[in-house]
């Protein structure tokens, strides 16, 4: 029985700290197209870049949501970061999307942690004017935690005497969304930039120093609107 307990604890203790493990691939890929990319330039505007305009540069195993209600399992989903649009790849035939996808997921490989992204239509947060699609970190009541990846360009590591030579590096936003009220609030994780998303600030903020929760981090802000539910 003491051996049986011991081992039932051990589990839990590994799963919380494992559930806190979230793999960011952003890093890896940013610092392999700096360090070791080897294919060719685009032209910008005026610049040479280097690197993808697609999320993590390749097309990855997933699922399309059509507004209609159908879905695709049978494809390879690209998102192109630059025209905030969704592509799939089929047969090495590559289909452009422009409307009609309310939902899509993607798969990563290992070396990108392995992963199961859900990306959610922008339109479904109130703005119909706004383009592109949000990465839903996690939902909990009626909050929605979520990024949008972005592209930026950033000087060339390897030619960085040449100005006109650029690369894309890609990065991410963090939101708040009430599905109640309809607020949307870019946010930074740190508990003052999340306390300005709530109404209740001073039972969020009790929340958050009792449950000793560390909003810093993902895991962090998802366990804290699964603590307040509905508030």
């Amino acid at each position: 029985m003491k051996v049986s307990c011991l081992f039932i604890f051990c589990i839990s203790i590994f799963s919380q700290v494992f559930a806190q493990v979230i793999v960011d691939p952003l890093p890896t890929y940013n610092k392999h197209l700096a360090e070791r990319w080897t294919g060719t330039y685009m032209q910008v505007s005026q610049y040479r870049v280097k690197g993808s305009p697609y999320f993590l540069g390749a097309a990855f195993p997933g699922i399309l949501k059509f507004d209609d209600g159908n879905t695709r399992n049978d494809v390879r989903i690209l998102y192109d970061l630059y025209n905030e649009k969704v592509e799939m790849e089929k047969d090495s035939i590559l289909f452009e999307l422009n409307q009609g996808v309310s939902e899509y997921s993607i798969t990563l490989p290992k070396e990108y942690g392995g992963e199961k992204l859900v990306f959610r239509n922008a339109a479904s947060f109130g703005d119909s004017k706004k383009k592109g699609f949000y990465n839903i970190v996690s939902e909990s009541g009626k909050y929605v935690f979520m990024k949008e990846f972005k592209l930026k360009l950033v000087p060339d590591p390897a030619n960085t005497l040449a100005k006109d030579y650029k690369m894309f590096e890609q990065y991410y936003e963090y939101f708040l969304y009430d599905t109640s009220s309809r607020n949307m609030k870019k946010i930074k994780l740190n508990k003052k930039s999340i306390l300005s998303f709530f109404e209740n600030k001073s039972v969020v903020e009790s929340e958050i120093n009792n449950s000793k929760i560390d909003v810093s981090t993902e895991y962090g802000v998802s366990l804290l609107l699964t603590r307040i539910g509905t508030l």
